[in-house]
């Protein structure tokens, strides 16, 4: 075997893997967003029709219409600072994500392909890079050509990869971290990039895992500091933004480990995902590695001490109650997200579990046929694929609205649906990681903060909503309007407001963000700087 081909080896393999996994989709046949969810909104059909996977809902409520939004705004060469379409215009990231949007690698893939291929062809790219760069980082740690490549298919195919995929912000996380860990091994400036890009995607995750290589390398700081710096024209406006929602962590840990101390019991799903149901939903809470890297794993474990304990402290921190409660108080999201630092350290254990005995080809062939057959069909069957081009559609009842509107379709079952930004059609609620406090608090009487990241309507023709712009109003075919005017019956009625107030999308300093900017600038430099510094140094020796 050539050394170029050896050296390819590892990016071909994935490569491959990718292609085999998602063929529709790199062909532009097939899609990762879940557009089934719009088959099912009484918008679009007049179904109900059957949702393949209903934890997926986030690719259409959420992320796709960020996708679709900062692509329209990027190819005008224009950062949006406001969202008009959620929550009477809200700052982002409260509608797009400003810390993923505004990354080098984001913003190439918006320009270069049409905001469908940008969101799925981001989402795989990160998917293969996570397998690449774990193979590489456990290359580094002297594992074998073998156990470094079945480390990595274990890591790329596991529970996390399986439920982050759909999740831009998450998956690239995947990808970075091993990068991160990569540099530390090496002592490598060129860690500024991951690490930079791990805040640019996920600072809740990107935080926890300089920690972890901080204690792994002291000398690390040397690249995560400018690092941080670099990403610091998203990380301000988002604790701005942060600062002014309404969103309560450890409330939100208390409702979803409202279980209390039977949450112990989902451990069982190291063994058998899905097993014991609860409170958490299996879309946050998915610890599977497959059988033969956890029991690979809990074998190596005394000789892979540190990232055994990553393992365990992570899995403590996400299942012991009160453990995740207490913890969720400083942390942006619910501790669930740090099972990911479970799939890390116990791929790396299982990797090193792999060389303690020689093997045999036969044995090596078994061990492949055996992990791909666990972790394949699973990862496959949370994943599907749909067809886009309902995408393109745009449902008579949304031709009937041109103002901001409101949505009251107690009969779906869900709160908040459909998309309607995707038409640039505005609206006084919305769909989000929190919802702006201004917003809540100005909605009154005429609804609530639900699950802290949308607003459901309790009385849909109140006068507090003519103050707020409210011109339309989606209903059931069932609703009756006591003083709105029936524009459009069909799947759903749309009700004109005559007492409608015109109110512009609220306004957005833009402060944070030359911060932010100054502080990007100020990271760059001193990364390049240091690059210079230690060049001379080499030379010089």
């Amino acid at each position: 075997m050539s050394p170029m081909i050896r050296r390819l080896g590892p990016s071909l393999a994935f490569a491959l893997l990718a292609v085999a996994l998602f063929a529709g989709v790199l062909s532009g046949r097939r899609t990762l967003i879940a557009t089934d969810f719009l088959e099912s909104s009484p918008v679009w059909r007049a179904g109900p029709f059957p949702v393949a996977n209903p934890w997926l809902c986030d690719t259409i409520e959420y992320y796709y219409p960020s996708e679709r939004i900062y692509s329209e705004h990027v190819r005008r060469c224009q950062l949006p600072l406001v969202n008009p379409y959620v929550f009477n215009g809200a700052p982002v990231p409260h509608g797009v994500h400003i810390w993923n949007s505004v990354w080098p690698v984001k913003l190439a893939f918006l320009l270069l392909f049409d905001p469908i291929r940008s969101y799925d062809l981001f989402a795989i790219f990160h998917w293969w890079l996570a397998g690449v760069a774990m193979y590489y980082f456990l290359a580094s740690l002297g594992r074998s050509s073998f156990a470094a490549l079945i480390g990595a298919v274990a890591y790329a195919l596991s529970g996390r990869a399986m439920l982050w995929l759909h999740g831009h912000y998450l998956m690239a996380t995947m990808a970075y971290v091993p990068l991160v860990f990569l540099a530390a091994r090496r002592r490598s400036l060129f860690g500024v990039i991951p690490v930079a890009g791990l805040f640019f995607t996920n600072p809740q995750l990107g935080l926890a895992a300089c920690a972890a290589v901080l204690l792994w390398e002291r000398s690390s700081w040397k690249f995560i500091v400018p690092g941080i710096l670099a990403a610091a024209v998203a990380l301000v406006p988002l604790a701005v933004t942060v600062s002014q929602g309404t969103r309560d962590p450890q409330g939100e840990a208390g409702w979803f480990y409202r279980d209390g101390f039977r949450s112990w019991l989902w451990l069982a799903g190291l063994v058998a995902p899905g097993w014991i149901e609860g409170s958490m939903p299996p879309n946050e809470y998915n610890v599977y590695v497959g059988l033969l890297p956890l029991a690979g794993a809990a074998i190596a474990a005394r000789h892979e001490r540190f990232f055994a304990a990553m393992a365990g402290i992570a899995l403590a921190a996400a299942t012991l109650y009160p453990l995740p409660v207490w913890f969720s108080s400083v942390s942006f999201s619910l501790p669930t997200r740090y099972l990911f630092f479970f799939t890390f350290g116990a791929c790396v254990c299982f990797s090193r579990a792999l060389e303690l005995r020689p093997m045999k080809p036969w044995m090596e062939l078994a061990v492949i046929l055996l992990l791909v057959a666990d972790l394949g069909p699973r990862f496959h069957k949370y994943n599907p694929t749909f067809d886009p081009a309902i995408l393109r559609e745009r449902p008579p009842a949304v031709a009937a609205m041109k103002g901001r509107v409101g949505v009251y379709l107690t009969e779906t079952g869900r709160p908040f649906f459909p998309p309607l930004s995707l038409f640039g059609v505005e609206s006084i609620q919305g769909y989000d990681a929190m919802v702006p406090r201004a917003q809540a608090e100005a909605i009154r009487g005429a609804g609530y903060v639900a699950g802290q990241r949308l607003i459901r309507l309790t009385d849909p023709e109140s006068p507090v909503l003519d103050d707020l712009g409210m011109r339309f109003l989606i209903a059931d075919r069932t609703y009756q309007s006591k003083r709105f005017r029936l524009m459009y019956e069909g799947t759903v009625r749309v009700f004109e407001n005559p007492a409608a107030k015109d109110v512009p999308a609220r306004p957005v300093s833009k402060t944070p963000l030359w911060i932010g900017f100054f502080g990007t600038l100020a990271g760059c430099g001193w990364a390049v700087a240091a690059a210079l510094l230690d060049r001379r140094r080499a030379t010089a020796l």
